[in-house]
């Protein structure tokens, strides 16, 4: 862990600046793997949205936006459900993965205002 005492108030801030910046961005990679898993399994994309979804649990907590953490541990856990059936979804767990991006989409427009 970065030692926050050690860097300048600059760094910090454009650090934040870009973790804002690219909450949109993982979200849409988000929305594209659920959207591929729709279209048939994928585990590929299954992957792709439990990475994601990891890195953004990390950095939303380490960037005190909390409340990112639980909608994004929710997907996470759903990529991990997809990975280990290769790729395939059941209609109530899709339902599940819209919701929490819905709600995850939501915080984000918090953050970032």
């Amino acid at each position: 862990m970065i030692a926050t005492k050690q860097l300048p108030v600059e760094v910090l801030q454009e650090l934040t600046n870009e973790f804002v910046a690219g909450l949109a961005a993982r979200a849409a990679v988000m929305r594209e793997a659920i959207d591929e898993v729709v279209r048939g399994p994928s585990a590929d994309a299954a992957h792709r949205l439990r990475l994601t979804a990891h890195a953004l649990v990390g950095t939303a907590g380490s960037f005190g936006a909390a409340e990112l953490v639980p909608h994004a541990e929710r997907l996470e856990s759903l990529g991990m459900e997809w990975q280990r059936d290769n790729g395939a979804a059941t209609r109530a767990s899709l339902t599940d993965a819209w919701r929490a991006l819905d709600l995850l989409t939501t915080s984000i427009a918090g953050v970032t205002a």
